[in-house]
């Protein structure tokens, strides 16, 4: 909505400037908070869903700690996606 509000790219961005660790956030703990759902954050009491990424998968391979966000939300593919913890149970 902000992108076609203001008619440019990157208009979210977290604290450090970054928009895709700003738009993994909202999907995220925005999304478990729109649902009412203890899940979005690593904390006592939250579920653990989790998903282990391949850090030398192709889309994503020399993406700095820093860049890793970005990275994921723009240019990883599902085949980044190692394995899925729903729960903490692997599926």
């Amino acid at each position: 909505v902000q992108r076609l509000a203001n008619q440019r790219r990157g208009v979210v961005r977290n604290s450090a400037g970054d928009v895709g660790g700003a738009l993994l956030e909202i999907g995220t703990v925005g999304g478990a908070d729109a649902l009412g759902l203890p899940a979005g954050r690593i904390e006592p009491g939250n579920w653990a869903d989790f998903v282990l990424v391949d850090h030398e998968h192709p889309s994503i391979q020399g993406a700095s700690d820093e860049q890793l966000a970005s990275a994921l939300v723009f240019g990883g593919s599902r085949h980044v996606i190692c394995e899925v913890m729903i729960g903490g149970v692997a599926r």
